[in-house]
């Protein structure tokens, strides 16, 4: 009899201790989950939403200016002029293949400005033939890089 006594304590011991260790797990599992409702729960204090402003991405105006030395026969007499260019790009690719294909823009430039001429050596009288003319000698000789503008940003005789 003394060892079915010894048998039904180690037995209650054992359920004891199964007991208590499911009680343990149910509390440890329960702190977890409500800490992690707690975390991800929003505060009261910031319970406005953050305000999203919708505009576009605007565009930057990817610039190079080259100067070019020109030898110029007007009116007035043959006269050396430096012409102050700046080309404008829509993307950075553009612009980045400006720069890696300088002297090819530069060869274009020039065969340009040596057989095109205004009448006299004035930004005014430069400008349009700048913008419109050089620019449409561009896209038709090179092709690549697509400048999207020209203009005369000053001009200076020698």
């Amino acid at each position: 009899m003394g060892s079915m006594r010894r048998e039904t304590r180690a037995l209650r011991r054992t359920v004891g201790w199964g007991a208590l260790l499911c009680v343990v797990v149910v509390v440890v599992t329960h702190h977890l989950l409500t800490e992690r409702q707690c975390l991800s729960a929003p505060s009261k204090k910031s319970a406005t939403k953050p305000s999203l402003l919708k505009a576009p991405v605007p565009q930057l105006p990817y610039v190079s200016k080259r100067s070019f030395y020109v030898m110029t026969t007007p009116k007035e007499g043959e006269a050396l002029v430096r012409l102050d260019l700046t080309f404008t790009f829509l993307t950075i690719n553009h612009l980045e293949c400006f720069e890696r294909n300088d002297v090819l823009f530069r060869d274009v430039a020039y065969r340009f400005l040596k057989h095109h001429q205004p009448s006299a050596n004035t930004v005014k009288a430069w400008t349009p033939m700048v913008q419109d003319d050089l620019l449409t000698f561009f896209r038709a000789e090179v092709g690549i890089c697509k400048v999207d503008k020209v203009t005369v940003e000053s001009l200076q005789r020698l």
